[in-house]
């Protein structure tokens, strides 16, 4: 596949993408969020290569997880792997999708493949996410339908109705807050979590014990679990957690056994042997690069990765090239990234943060677009949060998500395009049948 025609400028965009609307309807502490309607149709091309993306992460997932510490029976219900990722990429620009329109299924594969960052499995803020892009005439959003059929696709395999576990305090606290907007020790009925997360209930620590101990010590639900550490630890790696369940060998294995999500660790557990938040999926997809030291970095296999990836050890060692080295395990979102060129304080930082962190992730920076809005002339990078789900047995594209930021804030000059409170989101739409 000939690229040249296909690489992305992140200057020289202009759209219409029209008024920034303040939404504050949607319960979160993380209210308000902001919206635009300039909607982006992806090419069905597009749409079946993001789905074969989403089928390869479900193939090579499951030889991440380390034998000797499950059980028989632990991760029965994992299977497909994911029932759900959110695949965070470069921003596909208007010109890009019209070229990719006419390639070929493999050549896009190709391409979107060397414009991700991450593929993520835990699934958040299903409230915002339903409810952010309305369909039109008041039926059910596009990532309604699709989450809605997945967690569906759940009952159906299992036989269970399906509840969300937070396995920390912290986890629980925030989720309230953010996600049901309620305060801390608020009852979250069952009614509000099917209305806003479409599971049937919510566990915390505490409602996770007392419904074992209502049943004997048996599991009724399988659980779709929120394991990511709280982000005080993933600010200050180090910092102690308590874990009421995870540190207990019996609850780790109800959990593991009921667990819809590959991301139960038990707290102490060495790096090699976590699955929590892990990018250890990345070398296995050819999306990035593991390291246990700097020393790797000097390795043939890195100067291989470069190769592929259309990059020479002399340009990244004359500077030429931007590095990102993100954490491997138990860390998500920009918490521990070191995005740099190539120099001795690039080595030292990125030493130390592994003798903090563990193991990292290398990739190449990929630059991100930027376009100019024609209606009042503000200018913001962009990226493509797609979301791909199992539905009925299928991986199916559901939506995705632009995310925007504009380039005059600290976080875009930082290379940090996220979902924060400067953002402001576009819906991405599959073709029409």
């Amino acid at each position: 596949m000939s690229t040249a025609a296909l690489v992305e400028s992140p200057t020289g965009v202009e759209a219409n993408l029209g008024p920034v609307t303040e939404r504050t309807d949607i319960p979160s502490s993380l209210s308000p969020f902001f919206s635009v309607e300039a909607p982006t149709v992806y090419p069905l091309v597009v749409v079946q290569a993001l789905e074969a993306i989403f089928a390869q992460y479900n193939e090579v997932f499951p030889s991440l997880l380390p034998a000797h510490t499950a059980s028989p029976t632990a991760y029965r219900f994992c299977q497909p792997a994911a029932l759900a990722v959110q695949v965070d990429m470069v921003g596909l620009t208007d010109e890009v999708l019209t070229d990719l329109a006419a390639r070929p299924l493999e050549d896009v594969v190709e391409y979107l493949r060397r414009r991700i960052f991450e593929i993520d499995s835990s699934i958040a803020m299903y409230h915002l996410l339903e409810q952010l892009f309305p369909a039109p005439g008041g039926g059910p959003s596009a990532f309604r339908a699709a989450w809605r059929a997945a967690l569906d696709d759940v009952r159906r395999r299992t036989d269970l109705p399906v509840a969300v576990l937070a396995v920390t305090r912290e986890k629980c606290d925030a989720m309230v807050t953010s996600e049901f907007g309620l305060q801390p020790g608020d009852p979250v009925t069952p009614e509000i979590v099917q209305e806003y997360t479409g599971f049937d209930t919510f566990f915390g620590p505490d409602e996770f014990l007392a419904h074992l101990e209502a049943n004997g010590g048996q599991c009724g639900y399988a659980l779709f679990v929120r394991s990511s550490l709280p982000t005080n630890a993933l600010r200050n790696p180090g910092a102690e957690v308590e874990h009421p369940l995870l540190s207990d060998p019996q609850l780790l294995e109800v959990i593991r056994n009921h667990a819809v999500t590959i991301n139960v660790d038990a707290p102490d557990a060495p790096w090699t042997e976590q699955i929590n938040d892990t990018k250890g999926y990345m070398p296995l997809m050819d999306l990035g690069h593991i390291i246990t030291s700097v020393e790797d970095l000097d390795s043939i296999r890195f100067h291989q990765f470069l190769t592929r990836h259309g990059v020479s050890w002399e340009q990244v060692t004359s500077g030429r090239v931007t590095l990102r080295a993100k954490p491997a395990v138990s860390s998500y979102g920009a918490y521990g990234h070191i995005r740099r060129v190539w120099s001795k304080k690039f080595r030292q930082d990125l030493a130390r943060e592994i003798s903090l962190r563990g193991p990292y992730v290398v990739q190449l920076e990929l630059d991100v677009p930027v376009v100019t809005n024609a209606y009042d002339g503000e200018e913001a990078a962009f990226i493509d949060r797609n979301f791909i789900f199992i539905v009925n047995g299928r991986a199916r594209f559901g939506c995705g998500f632009r995310n925007h930021m504009p380039t005059g804030t600290v976080e875009y000059a930082r290379g940090r395009v996220h979902g924060n409170g400067a953002a402001f989101w576009s819906v991405i739409h599959r073709p029409a049948a």
